[in-house]
């Protein structure tokens, strides 16, 4: 079994089996994780009494993590424009920056628990949250924050 580990074709693997009644099966999961994830290149041949076949190309389909948007919004169902936004996930900071129009629009974060923090108008408000990963285009997930401050409507 071979995959293309940094741009190199590498073997990953070697499986043993044996012939019976001229023919030989295998089943095996091979960990692909250091081969390139855009292009992971995966074959195999096969080797039997010094003849070797061809390889061939395995076809996989390969998963998309996806990704989410989030809804900032106040309890009034406004969308926070401005407010300064932190995301953390497994005690790392993913995101830290001003939204201009309220949604963030994030791919390739880990699958975990992760802690929001809102800064606006001087307060702030912290809330963990559990996102659903979903392809494009990504299903809004709305976090509301509780903001001291009048509803534009009123």
């Amino acid at each position: 079994m071979y995959g293309n580990v940094k741009g190199t074709k590498k073997q990953l693997a070697k499986i043993h089996t044996r012939c019976k009644n001229t023919a030989a099966a295998a089943e095996w999961v091979v960990d692909i994780s250091e081969c390139d994830t855009d292009n992971p290149k995966l074959e195999f041949d096969c080797e039997a009494r010094n003849k070797k076949s061809n390889r061939k190309q395995i076809e996989i389909a390969v998963e998309e993590h996806g990704g989410f948007c989030i809804h900032v919004k106040n309890q009034y169902d406004d969308i926070i424009k401005g407010a300064a936004i932190t995301i953390v996930a497994d005690g790392t900071e993913i995101f830290n920056g001003e939204l201009p129009d309220g949604i963030p629009e994030m791919t390739d974060l880990p699958d975990s628990e992760l802690n929001l923090k809102c800064e606006y108008n001087g307060q702030t408000v912290e809330q963990s949250v559990r996102l659903t990963y979903t392809p494009p285009p990504y299903v809004p997930q709305v976090t509301v924050f509780e903001i001291d401050e009048e509803s534009p409507e009123a």
